[in-house]
C-alpha cells in the first residue's frame, strides 16, 4: 500500500480527491467521510464523474445490501462510506482508499487502509488532514466523554434515585444522556423501564470511567502524531505502533516520506524574496514568547504583513516541517468545557537570540495546479 498523508484545508479537499480519482487506474475507491451529512454531499458532487453512491448507518438495511452488492459487482466504482462500511467486505480491486478527515484512531484507520490492494498489485491510502480535524476529534470526545468532575456531579444530584425527567427541563437533552449513559456503562447507575434512575454504591465506576477516557483520548494523540511524522516511512511508523517490528524493519519504499518528490498533491519549491521577509517576520514573532497559540500568532502576524490565512498556513507548515518550529497540542477549561489549542514555539530557547535562519534549504509545500 501506497500511503501519502497530506495536510489539506478541508475546503480543498473534494477539489483533490476528484482529480486524483479521474485516472480509471485509480478505481475503485473507498472515500470514508467523517459523518453521514458529509458522505452524502460529497457523493452528490461526484457523481457528475463517477458512478457512485453513499453509504452510512442511518440507511435501511435493505439499501444498504443493495448498494454494498453493487460495489462488489462493479456497478458502483467509488463508496462514500462512513465507518459504518467494510466488515466482510472483501474486494480485491481496490485500488483506493481515502479519508476525508482525521480517523479518530490508528486501529481503524489500519483496518480500512488494508481493504485495499487484496490482489496484490499496489494500491493507494491517501490521508487528508489538518488541525481543524484534530480540534474536531478532540470537541467530540469531550461530548462523547465528558470530564469526571461532570459525572460526579450528576451522581450527587441523582441522589439515592430519581426519575430521569426530573434532571432537566427537557426530557431529551443530550449532554444529561450522555452523562447518564456513561453512569451506567461504568456500573454508578441502573434505569429501569420506566425511567427511575437508582445508584448502585459502586465505588470502583469513576476509575473505570477514566481509564477508557484516557484510552479514547490517547487515541487521538496517537492519529495526529502518524500524520506529522516526518520520518521514517509511514509503513514502518503503523508496524511500530502496533509492535508488529518483526515483520520488517526495511521501508516501504512506496509512501510520501519515502517518495517525497512524488507527492500526490503537492509539489515544493523555494520561498520567493517576499516569502523570505514573511519568514523573517515570522521567525522574529515566534521568539518573542515561549510559545504561541496558533491562533494568535497569526493575528500578531497579520498585523504587521499582508499575509493571509492561508498563505501563513503553508508557511508555518514549512516551518515545522523542516524542525524550525515546534508544535504542540495543550487545553485549559472555559465553562466546564475543555478547550484544546495548538501552540507553536521555537525548538530550543537559545536560538531566540540568534538572527533568523537563510532560508535557502527551506521547501515550501504548494498544491499542483493540474489535480
Amino acid at each position: 500500500i501506497k500511503i501519502h498523508v497530506t495536510e489539506m484545508a478541508p475546503s480543498e479537499r473534494v477539489t483533490s480527491m476528484m482529480g486524483f480519482l479521474s485516472d480509471a487506474a485509480n478505481r475503485p475507491a473507498i472515500i470514508y467521510a467523517p459523518t453521514r451529512n458529509e458522505s452524502e454531499r460529497v457523493a452528490s458532487v461526484l457523481q457528475k464523474l463517477f458512478k457512485v453512491r453513499a453509504y452510512h448507518a442511518g440507511m435501511s438495511q435493505e439499501a444498504r445490501n443493495k448498494i454494498q452488492k453493487d460495489f462488489m459487482d462493479g456497478r458502483i466504482e467509488v463508496m462514500v462510506a462512513t465507518v459504518a462500511f467494510g466488515m466482510g467486505v472483501n474486494k480485491q480491486n481496490i485500488r483506493t482508499v481515502m479519508h476525508l478527515a482525521l480517523p479518530s484512531g490508528l486501529s481503524g484507520y489500519y483496518q480500512e487502509i488494508g481493504r485495499s490492494g487484496r490482489d496484490g498489485k499496489l494500491s493507494t491510502a491517501i490521508l487528508f488532514y489538518s488541525p481543524a480535524d484534530h480540534q474536531t476529534l478532540t470537541r467530540l470526545q469531550s461530548w462523547s466523554y465528558p470530564e469526571l468532575p461532570k459525572l460526579k456531579s450528576m451522581l450527587k444530584k441523582i441522589g439515592e434515585s430519581c426519575h430521569r425527567d426530573a434532571l432537566t427541563d427537557s426530557a431529551h437533552d443530550e449532554q444529561t444522556d450522555m452523562i447518564l449513559q456513561k453512569l451506567m456503562v461504568h456500573g454508578a447507575l441502573t434505569v429501569s423501564f420506566d425511567g427511575l434512575l437508582t445508584a448502585t454504591g459502586d465505588k470502583g465506576w469513576s476509575k473505570r470511567y477514566t481509564v477508557q477516557k484516557s484510552h479514547k483520548d490517547q487515541q487521538i494523540r496517537d492519529i495526529w502524531e502518524f500524520a506529522q511524522k516526518k520520518q521514517p516511512c509511514r509503513m514502518l511508523n503503523l508496524i511500530a505502533y502496533f509492535n508488529h517490528q518483526e515483520e520488517t524493519d526495511k521501508p516501504c519504499g512506496h509512501c510520501d516520506l519515502c517518495q517525497p518528490e512524488e507527492n500526490l498533491f503537492h509539489h515544493f519549491r523555494k520561498p520567493t524574496k517576499p516569502e523570505i521577509q514573511y519568514l523573517n517576520e515570522l521567525w522574529r514573532f515566534s521568539a518573542e514568547k515561549n510559545f504561541w497559540s496558533r491562533g494568535s500568532l497569526f493575528k500578531r502576524v497579520s498585523q504587521k504583513l499582508p499575509l493571509s490565512k492561508s498563505h501563513f498556513d503553508t508557511l508555518l507548515s514549512s516551518l515545522l516541517d523542516a524542525g524550525y518550529l515546534d508544535a504542540d497540542w495543550s487545553e485549559f477549561q472555559k465553562g466546564g468545557r475543555t478547550i484544546r489549542y495548538q501552540q507553536i514555539q521555537v525548538p530550543h530557547p537559545g536560538v531566540r537570540k540568534k538572527p533568523a535562519p537563510h532560508w535557502r534549504d527551506l521547501r515550501i509545500s504548494e498544491a499542483k495546479s493540474d489535480l
